[in-house]
């Protein structure tokens, strides 16, 4: 799986097992990777256990969508050949969305409505494979089966809390919110110079900052922030109660993290080792821009943004997407390609409209848990958001940093000073959106985020610490 060189994919091992019943539609399956990470499914005809969490479908499940499905989607075809057009109800197994696609004839074998086109051979088998890239295509090839293993256990992520520090475990379960957190603190109240809350940014990874293949370095930067008296509260981004992934996400948009963000600055306020003690916010990428709202409606003593954007998710996406077609190297055409699709999801973001199989392409629906986030920071102002709040701000950016660079800092900060909000800037040579050593260039940039030997530097987290104490001093 993606071990692609000339785009900087690094490559791991990945392994399905279907049970299916007489018609073909799935039954159960188990579905891992050589990082350690697997998930079991469970179909019934109206419910669906993903993940531990059971939820009820909206009609009989046909398919598991992943991304080397082709194999399965050959044998669908042998099964029941494409004569007409059909419609399939599909979980996405990345996410838990469920997607619903059509699948129907063309002239040399058959086309699906998230664009696409299957060539099917003399024999009835799939011949090749073309997607909306023009400069993508899978072919069939005639070779000796390769000699795979599975891969048994792995090495997954897992948090192990440092004994010279205070570590525990904390929640919040109301009746409208539950979730876990993690403090670090020093093991003296007399050395917490401050105590944080930590609000991360977008994607799917746990409160320690790990997904099933990168790990981002949240525990390490305030496990270390704790060792240098800045103590700090981490929590789960999605609410436990969420049958999925994707249900969790469907729910959040940016007030929302501001509302949850809140609960744990009231919960680090009523903690009896917290009294007396100045309150920040440190947030991460999106968190930063949480951290920004929630100083403007409640007094922290400063606020410290890590790779924070300075400008729009609209303007932010289109930076992004032109750096990725400017070193992925890609043909005109498919680069005209991937603008027309960039296009079409942020028209479809512009829209009021539910996201349906009516009202946006079957590609686009396939991000439905995230229409209500990224709806809500379209054109959200980070520069807005300084001005509106007065307390002390800490600016840290990674020079190497691709997803948000040093024009967002700079504009930041040329922000807060146009209201004479104090502002500190901590310039990172060489280190990448998760603030880590990365010195490649182009794709082989982002191949190095997955690298699980690289550490954020000490003295990068040391300084952090003694920016925020002489913040809440002056």
């Amino acid at each position: 799986m993606y071990d692609v060189d000339e785009i900087g994919l690094k490559g791991f091992k990945k392994y399905s097992r279907y049970h299916l019943d007489s018609e073909g539609r799935p039954k159960s399956a188990v579905i891992g990777d050589s990082n350690g990470t697997e998930v079991e499914i469970i179909v019934t005809e109206a419910t669906l256990r993903f993940d531990d969490r059971e939820r009820t479908l909206d009609e009989p499940l046909n398919f598991l969508l992943e991304t080397n499905a082709v194999p399965l989607i050959a044998y669908q075809v042998l099964m029941h050949p494409v004569t007409s057009k059909k419609r399939l109800f599909c979980l996405l197994v990345d996410s838990g969305e469920t997607l619903p696609m059509t699948i129907e004839p063309s002239l040399d074998g058959f086309a699906t409505s998230i664009g696409e086109r299957y060539t099917l051979g003399r024999d009835g088998i799939i011949e090749s494979v073309a997607y909306t890239s023009p400069d993508l295509t899978v072919r069939r090839a005639f070779r000796k089966a390769p000699k795979w293993h599975l891969p048994i256990g792995g090495r997954p992520f897992v948090y192990v809390a440092p004994t010279d520090i205070i570590v525990e475990d904390v929640e919040i379960a109301e009746a409208h919110y539950d979730a876990a957190a993690t403090v670090a603190r020093p093991k003296l109240i007399a050395d917490t110079k401050a105590a944080a809350v930590f609000i991360s940014g977008t994607g799917v990874y746990t409160r320690h900052g790990f997904t099933s293949r990168i790990d981002i370095g949240t525990h390490q930067l305030l496990d270390d922030l704790a060792r240098n008296g800045i103590a700090s509260v981490r929590y789960d981004k999605f609410d436990r109660r969420a049958p999925s992934v994707a249900a969790a996400e469907s729910e959040q948009d940016f007030f929302s993290l501001c509302r949850d963000a809140t609960k744990w600055l009231d919960w680090l306020n009523d903690e009896k080792w917290t009294q007396n003690i100045p309150k920040v916010l440190i947030g991460h990428s999106l968190g930063g821009l949480v951290a920004l709202e929630l100083a403007a409606r409640r007094n922290v003593a400063a606020v410290i943004l890590l790779a924070t954007p300075g400008r729009s998710f609209r303007e932010l996406t289109a930076e992004q997407n032109n750096w990725f077609q400017t070193h992925i190297g890609l043909s005109d055409r498919a680069k005209e390609t991937a603008k027309k699709q960039r296009d079409q999801f942020i028209s479809a973001l512009e829209t009021t409209s539910e996201w349906t199989e009516e009202t946006v392409p079957a590609e686009i629906l396939a991000y439905r848990s995230k229409q209500r986030l990224y709806k809500s920071l379209l054109d959200l102002d980070p520069e807005a958001l300084v001005t509106k709040g007065s307390s002390p701000l800490l600016i840290v950016q990674g020079s190497s940093d691709t997803q948000v660079t040093k024009t967002d800092a700079d504009r930041l900060a040329a922000a807060a000073e146009r209201v004479n909000r104090k502002t500190e800037i901590i310039l990172a040579t060489s280190l990448d959106h998760h603030f880590k050593r990365n010195t490649a260039r182009g794709m082989a940039l982002l191949k190095k985020l997955a690298d699980r030997r690289r550490r954020i530097p000490i003295q990068l987290i040391r300084n952090v610490a003694t920016q925020i104490a002489h913040l809440i001093d002056a």
